[in-house]
């Protein structure tokens, strides 16, 4: 009680970030700049209250129960690459930078498909899908070098330089679009 916790965010010097990890550019303006590169900085404060009667103090022996799609379920596999020329230059997935004409993929609605994403070879990346949530498989190609904080749905995969992440999802709806596109028909 009257303790507090800070998370915060390593950023900066002594982080153990490698370059082309996304915030440790030293840069605060231009392209990818931003105030809070190449610093530590609190995320979130907790204040620790005193425990209240009824509270809660252990977890269920089972949280949600989910079912995945299997391989077997796969009607498609597909290879994304995120690329980029240097620091400096935009992301492009396949060498493609973003065309609110062109559409990069096209999916069947309701369709069950196996995606693998390469990062580049400049920074890592955050890779995400609009509306879909994903389980990952594998990464660089192993299914055991996927975490146990990675298990689960996903909305999101961290990609670090020249690694891949291989995921299966079930496309139900149209993305919104933001470094490529594609359909859901």
């Amino acid at each position: 009680m009257g303790s507090t916790i800070d998370l915060q965010s390593f950023n900066g010097p002594g982080s153990g970030l490698a370059f082309g990890f996304a915030g440790y550019e030293n840069a605060t303006s231009g392209e990818f700049g931003s105030l809070l590169n190449y610093r530590t900085f609190d995320v979130l404060h907790v204040n620790v209250a005193a425990a209240r009667s009824g509270g809660v103090t252990a977890l269920p022996a089972t949280l949600v129960s989910s079912t995945y799609p299997g391989v077997a379920d796969v009607s498609l596999s597909r290879t994304v690459n995120i690329t980029a020329t240097g620091p400096g230059a935009p992301f492009t997935f396949d060498g493609l930078g973003f065309d609110m004409d062109r559409i990069d993929q096209s999916v069947t609605t309701g369709a069950t498909e196996s995606w693998t994403i390469t990062a580049g070879t400049i920074f890592s990346h955050s890779f995400h899908i609009h509306g879909v949530q994903f389980k990952i498989l594998a990464r660089n190609g192993n299914a055991s070098a996927v975490g146990s904080h990675e298990q689960g749905w996903k909305d999101t995969v961290y990609l670090p330089i020249r690694e891949a992440a291989t995921f299966i999802a079930r496309f139900d709806e149209e993305d919104g679009g933001l470094m490529g596109q594609f359909t859901v028909q």
